[in-house]
């Protein structure tokens, strides 16, 4: 085989590989679209197109209609159950198939209660604590809130109106918010002295996460679980939004802090 068929052999195998991988790269951008840049309508149309396009692996297809449906589901649209439905009925051997089906029956339950509003509104009555508005969250079945003044962090089976106290400030460092994720496994909190820690409400395990360098501003969970985005002001006056990410905060973006907060 001469230089030049060997040359040809490569840039052919090069060519193979890279559009086996493309449709992952692919995948990656519309996910920095919809969780960093926070632009939903371009990653909605990526996931879309790399959903449909046959030649694409089954798993990245699968996680880009995983991520669709969530996107819908975070404008509200009644599109992501169609999307979930799909990846269950398409996609079953593949792992997103089973986030899809918890998606599924979260949003079965959540149709369920939203028919029985006066009942739930009843249950949360028998709770007995003062709350902080700031620190009370609930999806309509469980609930978690500080209260107040014991700076108790509590997390409620509205159903069966018990409660457990999963975390107990110190007299010198008390809670200044909580903010859980959106399956409610675990809880941001926010303390005076601009520290945070992330609370399991499964078996009450803390973690400290480092201190930051920046004043704080807005926090947020990603639809997933995985992440917690937060917005700040750095020293210099401008403004940042970091990424926990395996209990390490990572920068992944950096702007004037007036554009920050007016988004």
């Amino acid at each position: 085989m001469n230089h030049k068929t060997v040359g040809a052999v490569v840039v052919f195998a090069s060519g193979l590989i890279l559009a086996q991988t493309k449709p992952a790269v692919e995948l990656e951008g519309a996910i920095a679209k919809e969780q960093v840049s926070g632009d939903l309508k371009a990653a909605i149309s990526a996931y879309q197109k790399i959903g449909a396009e046959n030649s694409a692996p089954r798993d990245v297809r699968a996680k880009a209609l995983l991520h669709l449906a969530g996107c819908y589901e975070r404008l509200g649209q009644q599109e992501s159950r169609k999307v979930y439905e799909q990846i269950v009925r398409e996609f079953a051997d593949q792992p997103s198939a089973v986030q899809a089906r918890a998606r599924l029956s979260a949003l079965k339950q959540i149709d369920h209660l939203a028919t029985t509003v006066s009942m739930t509104q009843r249950q949360i009555e028998p709770l007995g604590d003062r709350l902080s508005p700031r620190s009370a969250y609930s999806d309509g079945y469980r609930a978690v809130y500080v209260s107040s003044p014991d700076d108790e962090l509590i997390y409620a089976d509205l159903a069966s109106h018990k409660k457990r106290i999963i975390f107990k400030a110190k007299v010198d460092e008390p809670v200044f918010f909580s903010l859980p994720s959106r399956d409610f496994s675990k809880v941001l909190l926010g303390f005076f002295d601009n520290n945070f820690a992330v609370i399991n409400t499964g078996d009450a395990s803390y973690r400290k996460l480092p201190p930051l360098d920046i004043d704080p501003g807005r926090a947020m969970w990603s639809w997933d679980n995985r992440y917690i985005l937060l917005c700040g002001q750095s020293p210099d006056g401008m403004g940042r939004l970091l990424r926990i990410n395996r209990f390490e905060w990572q920068s992944v973006g950096v702007g004037e802090s007036q554009h920050r907060a007016s988004n």
